[in-house]
């Protein structure tokens, strides 16, 4: 089963989710990775998840965090009937992308284990970020994220990594990006606001968030043209000024291209 096309045009979603072999559940197939990234934490049972020919499994206590792009595929673990895990599709706000050092499992998804007594601080977390996501709440995904930072903080707190190794640059162009996304930016003045090369810069940033920088950008726009899409009544020309795009022609491709559907259809859909 691939379920890419069930993510698109969310800028944030999560759930929990139970995977049973006795049921007929099949596997997941994420052959060119997702466009967000993806934590998901093991309740109970055990999952597969499989990478360029090799496989590890994940159980419970156990967080797995899937940086976009990264081809993968998983299904509930042979000897495990059931699977049962929280997940969260998103993009990271500057503070999750600089405590995101966990050690690697394979193929550029990391992973982290959390010791038994602090399982409740988890679940919790995850739970309000499940019930935001399908909330009413005019700022659920802020509340959502918060939530969010909180497993990350946590995490870090016994990553045996250690802290972050995220090019301190780097994180402050994260900051600059996020604070003034709907102002015109291109690649050369972040390169040159971060005292590096385009080529360096995008290799660096690339490393942080799994995604070159203006891919971050144009993510940030899009996600902020969905929130007035659904929240006003502004016309899509004025959308697009607000989004930093020269004209609604470029606007609506960028929109097309990341949710799957044109700005007017996103609204209709989600009104």
């Amino acid at each position: 089963m691939a379920d890419k096309i069930y993510f698109q045009g969310y800028e944030f979603i999560a759930g929990k989710t139970v995977f049973s072999i006795s049921h007929g559940h099949e596997a997941v197939f994420r052959p060119g990775g997702m466009e967000r990234w993806i934590l998901n934490y093991t309740l109970e049972g055990a999952g597969e998840v499989r990478i360029k020919g090799k496989k590890f499994i994940r159980r419970r206590f156990d967080l797995t965090l899937f940086p976009p792009g990264v081809p993968h595929d998983y299904i509930t673990e042979a000897n495990a009937e059931d699977w049962t895990h929280y997940w969260a599709y998103y993009t990271p706000s500057p503070l999750m992308i600089s405590l995101t050092d966990w050690p690697e499992l394979e193929g550029g998804i990391r992973g982290i284990s959390i010791p038994a007594e602090a399982e409740n601080e988890i679940l919790e977390a995850f739970s309000k970020i499940v019930d935001y996501s399908s909330s009413g709440l005019p700022r659920r995904k802020d509340f959502a994220i918060n939530r969010l930072e909180y497993i990350f903080l946590f995490c870090d707190s016994i990553n045996p990594a250690g802290g972050s190794k995220t090019d301190p640059r780097i994180i402050k162009s994260i900051e600059l990006i996020k604070r003034e996304f709907r102002t015109a930016m291109n690649l050369e003045a972040l390169a040159e606001k971060a005292g590096l090369s385009p080529s360096r810069f995008t290799d660096l940033f690339r490393k942080a968030t799994g995604i070159p920088p203006l891919k971050y950008l144009e993510t940030l726009r899009i996600e902020h043209a969905q929130r007035l899409l659904v929240g006003t009544n502004l016309k899509i020309c004025e959308i697009a000024e607000d989004c930093a795009y020269s004209n609604q022609y470029y606007f609506s491709l960028a929109f097309k291209r990341v949710t799957g559907v044109s700005p007017s259809a996103y609204r209709e859909n989600r009104r």
